[in-house]
């Protein structure tokens, strides 16, 4: 489990992964269903294969009990990663994104990021953890110069 929740990244990433293990549940009793096949044909692809691999280990076909619990044990997992919020001008790019997916995991601390957009914002970012709030804007780098010189 510790292997999905380490790459979950951003708040959409977990919202896609709850979405697909609540319709797992859903689904998980029905006779009709290949718990694989259903993995393979909905599961986010970022995490299909550690999501197979935790679910169906030490599994057999028809231990749909267990498997209901490790769902709800990943959801649980899920709900509990500290978030934070990263504000920039733009919507995020699929390359900015994936800069801060790979700064976060070199950390080792599961974090996940909410992007934001305040098209207020000159450049830099806007960060908020916990209550907190760091300014890495140039707005905000103006306006401290600007203090500072007496203007």
């Amino acid at each position: 489990m510790n292997e999905i929740l380490k790459r979950v990244t951003t708040v959409n990433e977990r919202d896609e992964l709850t979405e697909f293990l609540n319709l797992l549940e859903q689904k998980i009793f029905n006779a009709n269903i290949s718990i694989a096949e259903f993995i393979d044909d909905n599961a986010p692809v970022r995490f299909k294969v550690a999501i197979k691999e935790f679910l169906l280990a030490e599994s057999a076909q028809g231990q749909e009990e267990k498997i209901f619990s490790k769902s709800k044990e990943l959801k649980n997992g899920l709900v509990v990663i500290p978030t934070i919020t990263l504000t920039i001008a733009n919507d995020p790019t699929d390359e900015t994104v994936e800069i801060v997916r790979q700064y976060l995991e070199s950390t080792g601390k599961p974090v996940l990021v909410e992007f934001t957009k305040d098209k207020s914002l000159i450049g830099g970012a806007v960060i908020e953890n916990s209550g907190r709030v760091f300014e890495y804007s140039l707005r905000d780098y103006f306006e401290k110069r600007k203090e500072t010189n007496g203007l």
